[in-house]
């Protein structure tokens, strides 16, 4: 997958985490997350991560953003 793909997952959640937009935002990094551990790019998922940190900072107690927790799991 082209680097660009991967970063338009993280531009986009970091306009949607900027507009508070708790599901698309939630959406968009399971997405990205899920592609970067299919393909194996540990760098784009770190990168990520990141942005999933500022969602828990966020919305930590909202059920939608503690599911994503095991997404988030290195592997």
């Amino acid at each position: 997958m082209p680097t660009a793909s991967y970063e338009r997952f993280l531009y986009q959640a970091e306009v949607q985490l900027q507009q508070k937009e708790l599901e698309s935002s939630r959406a968009i990094l399971m997405e990205g997350a899920m592609l970067a551990k299919e393909l194996g790019s540990r760098l784009y998922f770190n990168k990520l991560a990141g942005s999933y940190h500022q969602l828990q900072e966020q919305w930590g107690k909202e059920p939608s953003v503690a599911a994503l927790e095991e997404v988030f799991q290195p592997w």
